[in-house]
């Protein structure tokens, strides 16, 4: 088969065009001061290619076929969509948490404040009974030295009377 006989083989071999989908450039080839020989070369270099590129090819579909069966990106879409539901779930409970720690710091700090005024109420009224008691004390005391005092001098009233003569029956 000569290359005249087909004229698309000799138009490929001549024009300068590059693949939309690959990298690489047909050069512009004269046929004619090419000798056959060289020309088969050529074409058997270039079905070489050919089947390279079919190879390369068919590893790559076979690399997005297995990239496609990996799940591993929806494991993983999975997995960081749990771990956001449980980071929200803990920020959730840490704000619950932070709430129920303000509410009883102010429950405790009320109660603080409840206690320390019955205590300062209790105390006061606890003063007031002990310096009545105390005054009542004083009182007694002073009472009792009175009525002492009063004995003593009824007593001595008493022997005076004893000692003194019976001038005032006569």
């Amino acid at each position: 088969m000569c290359i005249q006989q087909v004229p698309e083989i000799e138009d490929l071999l001549t024009t300068t065009a590059c693949s939309p989908d690959s990298g690489f450039e047909v050069s512009k080839i004269d046929v004619s001061s090419t000798s056959k020989e060289n020309l088969m070369k050529m074409i058997s270099s270039l079905l070489d290619e050919c089947d390279t590129l079919k190879k390369e090819k068919t590893r790559l579909e076979g690399e997005v076929d297995r990239l496609e069966a990996d799940q591993s990106a929806v494991v993983y879409t999975k997995q960081i969509e749990t771990l956001e539901k449980t980071l929200a779930q803990a920020q959730a409970d840490a704000c619950s948490w932070q709430q129920r720690l303000k509410e009883a710091e102010e429950n405790y700090l009320a109660e603080n404040i409840k206690v320390r005024t019955d205590l300062t109420a209790r105390l006061e009224r606890m003063t007031k009974q002990y310096e009545a008691a105390n005054k009542d004390k004083e009182s007694m005391v002073i009472k009792y030295a009175t009525s002492e005092r009063e004995v003593c001098i009824g007593e001595l009233e008493v022997e005076d009377a004893k000692n003194q003569p019976t001038s005032w029956l006569s």
